[in-house]
């Protein structure tokens, strides 16, 4: 009977609750395998589209790589052809140069040599789409030849841009394979806590169970919403239209073509939201429809704010360069200037950062150094700003002296950032003129110096004409020009009233030109080529490094289009409706001329290697006294009368440096041409205007 009731107790049926609760972790387990095994599905679908989606990025990149190189080699070639075009018209306006003082006999031969010159110039100009009046040519493009280079790597930034959507697209499945691991994981883990659960007591099983039942429903979410977030493929047009702003930005000249780039940099952007890029390049199309050459601090706080808020987007993107922090330190600096001061510690933050990335540049230097100045921070600002000369005056580590052309760039930068904080905070003046000292002295002296000269200059005047800026000083100043360095320093008003430094005519003074009066050509001097427009511009003449004196001046005149004749090396500044004259005779002669034909512009090159011995033989004077009399005889045909009376000839120094001859010519029922010469011994030749 025991053993009976023994049997019967082995035997007994389990209680009802733990029954049913095993068969739910049964029941679980399976479906726990059934999720498991779709979550490995997508693991597996996800890592094939992210394999596909790198495979894609490697050829993008190979097909970027030899679109660059292929348009930039051919490119390369049409502008080489160009200026082979170039140099046969030269060769040949020298023969038309030499004929016009040749014998009859020599003439013929000159002209048979002008003409085959000719020929092989118009042959090599056949093999290249650039000409000088093309839209990407020299008269087309002030920066000739940027706009054709950027414009022929437009399918290589395409395929960029593409590249960068396809290695997104990589990162997007590598992250959805990520999730579909973690699910994984989790599954594996309720697994085994279902499993673990079944060999434990009623209460214990309970709790394992919940426990997995949980894990499993949170995997359940995670793989769901994996599931539903399927990346989305970036179109292509948002790549296009990348492209297209990146070339508008590289290419623009005026506000208009800057805001059309800012335009195709948001759309693509709307089209691809996370595009880094895309947001930086609308942040610098913004600044420039306001500043081309990113050099004005004080610009409308609207396009601050909105360059701000997408430097900060790219950065946020992962975006982090070092020119990425330097442009946000720039921009919050300059709305700091305007009301927002708290800016400023951020700006000192990042001017850190890039210093960090970037040490031997004097950039970040001189945006920490300009931030620490505007919030009162003097010794340190004046210690960051010598570290800062520091590395502008030596090109690199070895301490090999950069050229002074690159130093007055870094100087002009430093001073028009001095300026807007002068404006911004009146309070700090006396210390700016010290900052300002600091960069000048510096500068002429080659290392960094504290300037403590005492002269001073006397009352200075501006002059200004649509291609020069000049000064005048009312008297001698105290100077020696055999020991003293003179350096003068050109400003002009900029938006919201801030001062521009002009690098292009700035800098030291060349003694033998005298101390009195200075005239720079600031058509010759910029890239791109540019005429002054109406506005007020101002100099600070500086002696070893103090301000000795300046002057301020008005420019009032209509907009003029700078013309640049690059085989003949010849600029000047003319109203825009001008157009080239028939007359023009390439190599040697350029006219330019009204519609109505009334009025005009000769420019004429003599190469003086070619002149005959008896004009060489003259001074400079001499020589272009005689020139502007052959060039007004050979343009009888040009000229809408003959000439009648002449004005003697007069030498000023002040009109060119060397040689400098001007004679008026009146002609019959009233016309007038007036006509300058001077000698560039640095070109070899003489210009007759």
């Amino acid at each position: 009977m025991g053993a009976r009731r023994a049997g019967a107790a082995l035997s007994s049926p389990e209680p009802a609750g733990r029954s049913a609760l095993t068969r739910l972790l049964s029941v679980g387990v399976v479906g726990v395998t059934l999720a498991g095994a779709l979550a490995g599905f997508g693991e597996v679908r996800a890592n094939r589209r992210a394999n596909d989606a790198e495979q894609r990025g490697q050829a993008l990149a190979v097909d970027s790589m030899s679109a660059l190189l292929r348009t930039n080699q051919a490119a390369q070639v049409d502008v080489e052809n160009f200026r082979r075009a170039e140099d046969l018209r030269a060769r040949a306006g020298n023969a038309l140069q030499q004929g016009l003082f040749a014998d009859p006999a020599l003439r013929l031969a000159l002209e048979l040599k002008q003409q085959r010159l000719k020929r092989a110039a118009r042959a090599a100009q056949g093999l290249t789409p650039l000409s000088l009046g093309s839209p990407d040519g020299p008269r087309g493009d002030p920066r000739f030849p940027s706009v054709f280079f950027a414009k022929r790597t437009a399918d290589a930034l395409r395929l960029q841009a593409l590249q960068d959507a396809a290695n997104q697209e990589r990162s997007a499945w590598d992250s959805r394979g990520s999730a579909y691991t973690a699910v994984l994981t989790l599954f594996a883990v309720v697994v085994y806590l279902f499993g673990f659960a079944l060999a434990m007591p009623a209460r214990l099983m309970k709790v394992f169970g919940l426990t997995g039942a949980f894990l499993f429903a949170v995997g359940l979410a995670v793989g769901a919403k994996t599931a539903l977030s399927t990346p989305d493929r970036v179109p292509a047009r948002a790549a296009s239209e990348f492209t297209t702003g990146f070339v508008g930005l590289e290419t623009a000249i005026d506000r208009e073509g800057f805001l059309e780039a800012r335009e195709h940099f948001s759309k693509a952007v709307e089209l691809w939201p996370s595009f880094a890029r895309g947001y930086v390049g609308r942040a610098l199309a913004t600044l420039r429809s306001e500043s081309p050459k990113l050099n004005a601090v004080r610009l409308p706080v609207e396009s601050l704010e909105s360059a701000e808020r997408d430097l900060q987007r790219g950065r946020d993107l992962d975006l982090d360069t070092a020119s990425v922090r330097l442009q946000l330190a720039a921009t919050k600096f300059a709305l700091a200037l305007q009301g927002r001061g708290a800016l400023l510690a951020q700006t000192e933050s990042l001017a850190r950062d890039a210093i960090e990335a970037l040490p031997a540049d004097p950039v970040p230097r001189y945006n920490l150094a300009f931030s620490l100045l505007a919030r009162g921070r003097t010794e340190e600002a004046r210690e960051a700003l010598k570290e800062a000369l520091e590395r502008t005056l030596a090109a690199d580590e070895e301490g090999t002296p950069r050229a002074q052309a690159f130093v007055q760039v870094y100087v002009s930068g430093a001073l028009t950032d001095l300026e807007a904080i002068a404006a911004a905070k009146p309070e700090l003046a006396e210390e700016v003129l010290r900052s300002k000292e600091l960069v000048v002295g510096s500068a002429t002296a080659g290392q960094v110096f504290e300037p403590t000269d005492q002269t001073t200059f006397p009352p200075v005047q501006v002059l200004t004409t649509p291609s020069t800026l000049s000064w005048i000083a009312a008297g001698a100043p105290d100077v020696d020009p055999g020991t003293d360095v003179l350096t003068a320093q050109w400003y002009e008003q900029g938006p919201g009233d801030g001062w521009l430094a002009m690098p292009e005519v700035s800098g030291p003074i060349d003694p033998r030109s005298g101390v009195t009066q200075q005239a720079r050509n600031i058509l010759a001097s910029s890239i791109p080529p540019r005429c002054l427009g109406s506005g007020t511009y101002r100099v600070e003449l500086y002696v070893n490094g103090h301000l000795a004196g300046q002057g301020e001046g008005q420019a009032v005149s209509r907009p003029l289009t700078a013309f640049v004749d690059r085989v003949l090396n010849l600029t000047m500044c003319h109203p825009a409706e001008w157009r080239q004259s028939p007359s023009t005779l390439e190599g040697f002669r350029d006219a330019i001329v009204s519609p109505d034909g009334r009025q005009g512009a000769v420019l004429v090159r003599y190469n003086l290697s070619t002149l005959p011995p008896r004009l060489r033989g003259l001074g400079a004077g001499a020589l272009t006294a005689s020139l502007i009399e052959t060039t007004v005889s050979s343009l009888r045909a040009v000229l809408p009368a003959r000439v009648t009376t002449r004005t003697p000839v007069t030498h000023q120094r002040f009109i060119w440096p060397d040689g400098p001859s001007q004679r008026g010519f009146t002609l019959k029922g009233g016309g007038f041409v007036l006509a300058q010469a001077g000698v560039d011994r640095g070109d070899n030749a003489a210009f007759v205007t």
